[in-house]
């Protein structure tokens, strides 16, 4: 970019509209904010950005609302407009296009994939704007015609150099989808020359079986002004086959409102689909082992808890206190016990939905986790040491129990003997809070801790029963709240556990 791009940014959510701001600004963008459409059509007043990452979900002004205000704005009107949403119903992506929105991204947002969305459509408005512009000068005044061509030569130069070294295929196709222009990028992505390309169908290099979707978004660009965005398998020379995603700008004359040529932009994301495809295998494997010990457990959970329920009336009034006490401490773990299960449950259908945020109690989570672990802190003589007070933080809290029932178990099964444990928080920069688990075990080594959160791993060969969800879907929990998980560790020192939170501050 020879200048800097500003991006307006407009969404509700704290954490994730902080980890993407940063994320932009490390690659030259200059990033506004707005929490809601109110507030972002009144910045667009006083400072217009370049492109605008609209959240459909806005308290107030929705984001279609503040899309359409936006568009019927003469000062506003040519910004390019991305929604970004957690659905992707396909009424709202129609409506959104319809509303003259340039594309439309499906959360949870992928930093790299709208980076490269972003530069793309500024790419293109950037084109448009030039040409616009160059349109004014030829329209202005005949006495000027000279400069005039003078200045379209020197930008065609530029978009040729531009187009020329760049790393995404640049091209020009007619209504038809002939190609009248390819940029030399066709040939690392391709493996053609351009001389191969120029006159050719579009079509002829796309994968059969993707072949109908692309000539049906196709058609939709020819009666409807939308920009569209295409992922794709084609045929290299090689006749292997790689993804693209290619983005195309339908040029209509502005008299006639016929089509004159489409403008596309193509990348190579290939790495991307592998990395989807991957990720997509492990959510299943996950659901299902999730699933599978739920419903392996629930049902002789649930009796258990039946048959000691009426064991307890019985009990009662036989006035066997120690009996008593220990049927009642068997409820209590059949209660806890069908708890965790259930929250495993819930954790397997949140992976598809969004879990409800909220201000957490942190003592309480603390105090019932210990109550949890009672026998087993008992049984291994240990000491819990803990801070005068907790720090206000948002998220899960039936995530965050299971979160802490992991560490403080592990670390009573491999800290010292007897077991100290010491617990307690850090702020951190950007608003997150660091929660963490000492203990004076043996410590780890470097290798031990690169494994530590790998699925299916254990701590230690020691036939000791695990407790809470293991260390690799505390992660997963974690990351999903927005937080972070890890280990500091040193061999004869002890480990100190630990996983990070968004403030509620």
């Amino acid at each position: 970019m020879d200048q800097q791009n500003t991006i307006l940014i407009v969404e509700n959510e704290s954490a994730q509209l902080s980890g993407l701001a940063d994320y932009l600004q490390e690659f030259g963008f200059r990033v506004l904010i707005a929490e809601d459409g109110e507030s972002a059509l009144e910045q667009l007043k006083h400072d217009q950005p370049d492109l605008v990452l609209l959240d459909i979900r806005l308290p107030g002004i929705a984001g279609f609302e503040t899309c359409r205000r936006l568009k019927e704005n003469q000062a506003t009107k040519d910004i390019p407009v991305i929604f970004f949403s957690v659905r992707s119903d396909t009424a709202d992506q129609v409506r959104a296009f319809e509303l003259g929105a340039v594309d439309y991204i499906i959360a949870p947002i992928q930093h790299e994939v709208t980076l490269a969305r972003l530069k793309a459509h500024l790419n293109i408005h950037n084109l448009q704007e030039s040409l616009r512009e160059q349109n004014k000068y030829l329209q202005a005044d005949n006495i000027k015609s000279r400069r005039v061509q003078d200045a379209l030569r020197e930008s065609r130069q530029r978009y040729r150099l531009l187009a020329d070294n760049a790393t995404d295929m640049i091209s020009r196709q007619t209504p038809e989808g002939i190609y009248r222009y390819v940029s030399p990028a066709c040939r690392f992505l391709l493996g053609y020359e351009i001389e191969e390309m120029i006159g050719q169908p579009a079509h002829d290099y796309i994968h059969p079986e993707d072949l109908e979707a692309m000539q049906a978004d196709k058609e939709m660009g020819r009666t409807e002004p939308v920009n569209s965005t295409m992922t794709y398998r084609a045929q290299r020379k090689d006749k292997t086959y790689i993804w693209l995603e290619t983005v195309s700008k339908v040029v209509r004359d502005p008299e006639t409102n016929q089509v004159e040529e489409i403008i596309a932009v193509s990348r190579d994301v290939s790495n991307r689909k592998q990395m989807e495809d991957t990720l997509r295998n492990q959510n299943k494997d996950l659901d299902a082992f999730a699933h599978t010990v739920a419903h392996d457990l629930k049902n002789p959970l649930a009796a258990i808890l039946g048959y000691t329920q009426l064991l307890l009336m019985g009990l009662s009034k036989m006035k066997t206190t120690k009996a008593l006490a220990v049927l009642l401490d068997l409820e209590t773990t059949a209660k806890q016990t069908l708890g965790i299960v259930e929250a495993l449950l819930l954790l397997a259908g949140a992976r598809r939905g969004e879990a409800e945020l909220y201000p957490l109690n942190m003592v309480d989570i603390v105090a019932q986790t210990q109550r949890r672990l009672s026998l087993m802190i008992e049984e291994y003589e240990s000491e819990i040491i803990e801070p005068e007070e907790w720090p206000m933080t948002i998220g899960y809290a039936p995530w965050i129990e299971e979160v802490w029932a992991n560490y403080l178990s592990n670390g009573l099964k491999y800290g010292g003997r007897p077991p100290r444990l010491e617990l307690g928080y850090t702020p951190q920069p950007k608003g997150m809070i660091r929660f963490w688990v000492r203990d004076n075990g043996a410590g780890l080594t470097p290798e031990e801790q690169s494994e530590l959160f790998t699925e299916f791993t254990r701590l230690s060969e020691m036939p000791v029963e695990g407790h809470g969800l293991g260390l690799s879907i505390v992660q997963r929990i974690v990351e999903k709240l927005g937080g972070q998980v890890g280990v500091e560790s040193q061999v004869g020192e002890g480990s100190v556990f630990y996983f990070t939170l968004p403030s509620a501050e």
